[in-house]
């Protein structure tokens, strides 16, 4: 990926972990991880836009490259669960995302229901 696709998956990313107002630690560790992943200088996780809007954010990955969409969606169901439970407003932002995919509602729950049981 190039750094402008890298920049838009990680506002995505940081959008769904701000999307319940509430910054747990093991969030902002799992946002560090995706910034690396995504070869991104992790001291510049202060500089980074999250992208909250439901609308804003399923144009935006609407733009993203047809070859980043699965990883994007995989991280974003990542961000949503990775301090242990989905608040409704990233289960929202989630489902209108993957939507954007082709993938319904009950798609995506099962999905958050497999992953959080195998926590």
């Amino acid at each position: 990926m190039d750094s402008k696709i890298d920049s838009e998956v990680v506002g995505l990313v940081a959008g769904m972990i701000a999307k319940d107002n509430v910054l747990k630690p093991a969030e902002r560790m799992f946002l560090n991880r995706a910034m690396a992943r995504l070869h991104l200088a992790v001291h510049d996780v202060d500089d980074v836009r999250p992208i909250c809007d439901s609308a804003e954010a399923v144009a935006r990955f609407r733009e993203l490259p047809p070859e980043v969409k699965g990883s994007t969606l995989e991280l974003l169901i990542e961000a949503a669960i990775v301090d242990g439970e989905v608040a409704e407003e990233e289960r929202s932002l989630l489902v209108d995302i993957a939507g954007a995919m082709g993938v319904d509602r009950q798609a995506i729950e099962a999905t958050l229901a497999r992953r959080l049981a195998a926590r």
